[in-house]
This record gives C-alpha cells, sequence and structure tokens, in this order.
C-alpha cells in the first residue's frame, strides 16, 4: 500500500532519509521510532508530498505519488499533525469536516460525520458549535485525530501526536487508535519506544536517518539487530524499570 524503494532526501548538506526501502501492507499501522533528527517526520511527509524525494520513488496504492497531484493526494490522507495544525477561526465542527467539504460532501453528511466523530472520541456532540480556543489540549488533540480520520481516508499518518500530553490523556488516545488499527493504512511516528510497540503492528527503528530494522513488536525486543536498535530498547526497559521501582 505505501512503499519506498530506494529513497534518499537530503537537508541541506545533511542527508536526512538514506537509502530507504520499506513496504507498509495495507490495513497495516507502522510505528516509526527513532530518536531527534533520525529522520522520522522527514519520511512521513515525503508520503504526503510536503516533501519530495531526491533519489528513489514512494508510492500509496501503486501509484508514484509524483504522478498525483499533490491537493488530490492530501485528499486521500489523514494527516495528524505533531502541532495539532487546527485552524483557530473554524468551529471544531467545521475543522473536522474540512476535508469532506473539498470532496462534496453534502451540508447535512458533513454535520452528521462530526457528530458520530465527536461521540466516537468521547466528546460531547455540542463541541462542534466551539472554537480550538475554549477547549482543552487533550480535546484538541482528539479532534486533530477526528479531522484525520472524517473523510475516511485510506492513509492515516500520525506525527507525534501525543508527545505533549498528559499520561491519562495519552493513554485514552492510544486506546482510541489502538481500536481503529486495521481501519486505515498508517504511519505512526513516535520517539517513544512503548507507545510504538502497543500501536504497531510492526515497527521501524530509524538511526541517523537510516532503516536499522522492521520487525514486530515481540521480535524487535527480544532480537535487537543493530547496536542503535539495542541502545532503544534498553532506554526502554531502563524507563520502565525505574517508573515501576517509584512509590
Amino acid at each position: 500500500m505505501i512503499v519506498f524503494e530506494g529513497v534518499t532526501k537530503r537537508r541541506g548538506r545533511r542527508v536526512a532519509v538514506a537509502d530507504l526501502d520499506l513496504r507498509i501492507a495495507e490495513g497495516e499501522l507502522l510505528a516509526l521510532v527513532g530518536g531527534s533528527g533520525s529522520g522520522k517526520t522527514t519520511t512521513l511527509e515525503l508520503v504526503n508530498r510536503l516533501l519530495e524525494a531526491d533519489e528513489g520513488t514512494v508510492s500509496v496504492g501503486g501509484r508514484d505519488v509524483r504522478e498525483v497531484p499533490a491537493p488530490e493526494l492530501r485528499r486521500t490522507i489523514g494527516y495528524v499533525f505533531q502541532g495539532l495544525g487546527l485552524f483557530p477561526h473554524w468551529t471544531v465542527g467545521e475543522n473536522i469536516g474540512v476535508t469532506c467539504r473539498l470532496l462534496g460532501w453534502s451540508p447535512a453528511r458533513v454535520r452528521a460525520r462530526a457528530r458520530e466523530l465527536l461521540e466516537a472520541m468521547d466528546l460531547d456532540p455540542a463541541l462542534a458549535a466551539e472554537y480550538p480556543a475554549s477547549l482543552s489540549g487533550g480535546q484538541r488533540q482528539r479532534i486533530a485525530v477526528a479531522r484525520a480520520l472524517a473523510a475516511e481516508p485510506p492513509v492515516v499518518l500520525f506525527d507525534e501526536p501525543f508527545g505533549a500530553l498528559d499520561p491519562p490523556t495519552r493513554d485514552r488516545l492510544q486506546a482510541l487508535v489502538e481500536a481503529r488499527r486495521g481501519s486505515f493504512t498508517g504511519i505512526f511516528v513516535t520517539h517513544d519506544l512503548g507507545e510504538a510497540l502497543r500501536l504497531g503492528d510492526r515497527v521501524a527503528v530509524l538511526h541517523q536517518g537510516r532503516l536499522q530494522q522492521v520487525d514486530s513488536p515481540s521480535a524487535l525486543v527480544a532480537r535487537p539487530a543493530t547496536e542503535a536498535v539495542r541502545r532503544l530498547v534498553e532506554v526502554g526497559r531502563a524507563t520502565a524499570e525505574r517508573f515501576r521501582g517509584s512509590p
């Protein structure tokens, strides 16, 4: 469904992603994990043409993304931005329905879809008339997820969407994504190995722009393929043990 073949992307003199080969099957949620500067967001942005590959090809549904007009491509891809990207001058309902309107849905259908998603996100449907500034951070994050899913896109991209949230809210939103796994093909970018292991059908590790390992969560933890993956796993274990031993 999403295929990277020999993809390299440079940012100035720095190689952000190097010779990436990666295949994500239809209905699979791939968790893409790594430290800051590892190339995670760059990889994500190559899928919907926020960036263009310098070498190699990225294809979605068998089509090279460079052969699809960017607006057309992006209407088939849900995107949850790290910084949310909600439009402050639009109501919650208008934010959720933006792609639906671009696809020509009727106003009644857009309103019904917004209500359905607010309920699915465990939010009061009356919030559709509110503006983002009046909501809590956790509520705004759920609206961002709802907007990405609204038009039922075949592909959804998540760029570290829950990193700034408190643990209970983060856990709740992870559960919402987990419950919908399989209904779309997705890439979930995170720096948190625990989140990657929970949400990913498979987990891919990037380090300094290079793919280190792609494996099932259990196999990645049990058999790290490189030193970079081993360190990531050990840090994750140490963090878990530290919190487990806290009063």
